[in-house]
């Protein structure tokens, strides 16, 4: 869980001009405290889907939405996985 510090501005007015002075927040990538987002595992295809796979890419190299959706049924793989 992460906390946001609040920030404080301070403002300087002149006659006609004003001025916001915020602080300097670090950025995220520096800071130690906070865990990475973790990647999501490599997908492992069976020989059998690898084959289907390579089958269907020899039909179309651009399959559409339809296509991808059958893909996807008979390869028993999610529609994400079957990507172009």
């Amino acid at each position: 869980m992460r906390v946001e510090k609040a920030r404080v501005c301070h403002a300087v007015k002149f006659k006609r001009l004003s001025f916001i002075f915020l602080p300097e927040i670090p950025s995220t990538a520096s800071n130690s405290g906070l865990k990475k987002k973790s990647r999501r595992c490599r997908t492992t295809f069976t020989t059998a889907q690898l084959h289907y796979l390579e089958q269907a890419f020899e039909q179309s190299h651009y399959p559409d939405v339809y296509g991808r959706e059958k893909i996807a049924i008979e390869t028993g793989l999610s529609e994400v996985r079957v990507q172009v």
